[in-house]
């Protein structure tokens, strides 16, 4: 029987937990695919610490400031004068 700290009293938690998605997520793109990146420790911290804070998992984050980043690249190259990336499907 696993012991109980004695004097110990159960608080009510002040709001439900937020309930688990079930099966793969999707967005609205679609199903999403696994992917794995290698990123150093202090990013991953930063990482986590963004999805923390905006309570969102750290996938919607990064996938969030991926976006961003290659939208600024596709525009870096039209700055250029290069020709856009074709499109992905």
């Amino acid at each position: 029987m696993p012991r109980r700290a004695t004097g110990a009293v159960d608080k009510p938690d002040p709001e439900p937990a937020a309930p688990r998605r079930q099966g793969r997520p999707t967005s609205i793109e679609g199903p999403r695919e696994r992917l794995q990146v290698w990123l150093r420790r202090r990013t991953r911290r930063r990482l986590r610490l963004w999805a923390a804070l905006l309570d969102q998992d750290v996938s919607e984050v990064a996938d969030e400031g991926l976006t961003h980043y290659l939208d600024w690249m596709d525009q870096e190259r039209a700055t250029q004068g290069l020709p856009p990336l074709p499109p992905v499907e």
